[in-house]
């Protein structure tokens, strides 16, 4: 085995320095890496609360993977029947459980008309990486 603590008891100082200083450079490339993965995936979720807020449906269906049928429909009676709608998001958490992003969202949607305003949501949010940058894949 040739690692830093065998280069470093044997004596061979050189090598062991350079064992440790490419395990930090390679430790510092997957610290940014993950920094940026998180920041995209933030950026995706208020993006999905401005689009909300703004009752964009199209900008909704661009933030998706694939936006169902039926969870557009349901948005787009949401906003027929509200009026001045505001939208609070708070990221709790954001993991990468795999080959994807789950985020744990709370959410406070604010409005005139329909009932249950102000309450706050959780929602787990699911994003994937692809060849368009962060996309949601599910919203539970």
């Amino acid at each position: 085995e040739n690692s830093g603590n065998v280069l470093l008891a044997s004596g061979d100082h050189a090598e062991a320095i350079k064992y440790y200083k490419n395990a930090m450079e390679l430790y510092q490339s997957a610290q940014l890496h993950h920094q940026n993965r998180t920041e995209a995936v933030r950026e995706l979720i208020f993006e999905f609360g401005k689009a909300l807020e703004s009752e964009d449906l199209n900008r909704l269906a661009e933030l998706h993977i694939r936006l169902p049928r039926d969870r557009y429909q349901t948005w787009q009676d949401f906003f027929r029947k509200v009026s001045e709608l505001t939208v609070l998001v708070q990221i709790k958490s954001i993991h990468f459980p795999g080959n994807y992003a789950r985020a744990e969202v709370s959410a406070q949607l604010n409005y005139s008309g329909a009932g249950g305003s102000g309450y706050w949501h959780t929602w787990i949010i699911q994003a994937r990486e692809t060849d368009k940058g962060w996309l949601i894949s599910d919203v539970q």
